[in-house]
């Protein structure tokens, strides 16, 4: 992945900030970050296979606080996609953006994990 890719994806300043607030605990910040983020994407799965779009929502918007505060832009920035498919009662761009949440979430945490491992 290129820089530019990354930097689109990740919020480099706010990841530096937390792996300096955190330390050595920085890498258990991430396990929990990556099993939040996976049991959301789940329930969110379930909840567009089951048409529940409230649920995405709060899910969606839950993902996207969880997100910035981690620095991963790329997922907040499509989770607000994912709220203005809603918004729009555009199910189809709901679940395009979701596709693209579940192709871009392997990436953010390969860079985390690179990111993480340079001291």
């Amino acid at each position: 992945m290129s820089d530019s890719q990354t930097s689109a994806l990740i919020d480099i300043k706010q990841v530096n900030n937390l792996k300096e607030l955190f330390n050595e605990g920085f890498g258990s910040f991430l396990e929990t970050f990556y099993l939040d983020f996976e049991k959301k994407e789940q329930d969110l799965l379930n909840a567009l296979n089951n048409n529940q779009m409230d649920t995405v929502g709060r899910i969606a918007h839950s993902i996207k606080g969880s997100s910035l505060n981690m620095g991963a832009s790329g997922l907040a920035i499509i989770c607000e996609s994912i709220e203005e498919a809603i918004n729009q009662g555009n199910l189809e761009k709901t679940k395009e953006a979701f596709t693209q949440l579940h192709q871009t979430y392997p990436k953010i945490k390969d860079e985390f994990n690179k990111i993480s491992s340079i001291h």
